[in-house]
């Protein structure tokens, strides 16, 4: 789907540097920069596994992780992300955070 800037909101950890970025490269080229950190992938993985690709210490590397993402109590018995928000279900940025943070 199409990537948007207005897709990320920075949730409980302080790293909206890092949100910021990811922002500003969802709204270039119509995501492409975004995309190409997801290598072959265009669709929800059934298996809920992810290859996100960073470029750490000048390397290029593959980080592997899966969509389980941390929640915490919102209050009424909701449920929200513990870190980046997205919206429109968008899963990009929350596996892009995660991957860095593993990485």
């Amino acid at each position: 789907g199409e990537l948007l800037a207005s897709d990320v909101e920075q949730g409980e950890l302080g790293n909206c540097w890092f949100l910021s970025a990811l922002a500003a490269l969802a709204e270039v080229r119509q995501g492409l920069f975004i995309r190409e950190l997801f290598p072959q992938q265009d669709r929800l993985s059934p298996a809920g596994a992810y290859v996100v690709r960073l470029c750490l210490g000048g390397q290029w590397r593959g980080i592997l992780v899966d969509d389980r993402l941390p929640c915490m109590d919102a209050g009424k018995g909701h449920k929200q992300l513990a870190y980046c928000v997205t919206h429109r279900m968008q899963l990009w940025a929350s596996l892009i955070e995660k991957a860095y943070a593993k990485a």
